[in-house]
């Protein structure tokens, strides 16, 4: 897999969420789960969520994919909620 990502964004989520996005890219190293993120679609660009382990703990990474890049746009520890589909997903598989 291709990564890229805006290197001004890496340090704000860096500072505010305490994972850099070269950390986030390990999320496709485990057990991890997609979910097309209808709700943050803009301008015809389709934005996806994974869920998965890093160190033990469940991260959601917010990425899009351009051509055979993918373009991370967020990562941060998972909600409660989102914890809850990570399970119930990998259940189901």
């Amino acid at each position: 897999m291709n990564f890229e990502w805006d290197l001004e964004k890496n340090k704000v989520n860096k500072a505010k969420h305490g994972i850099s996005f070269a950390e986030a890219t390990t999320v496709w190293d485990s057990i991890h789960v997609e979910v097309e993120n209808i709700a943050h679609t803009e301008n015809g660009e389709v934005r996806n969520a994974t869920l998965g382990l890093i160190q033990s703990k469940i991260y959601v990474v917010i990425w899009t994919q351009r051509k055979e890049i993918i373009r991370l746009i967020s990562a941060r520890r998972a909600r409660s909620n989102e914890e809850k589909v990570f399970y119930k997903k990998i259940q189901n598989n």
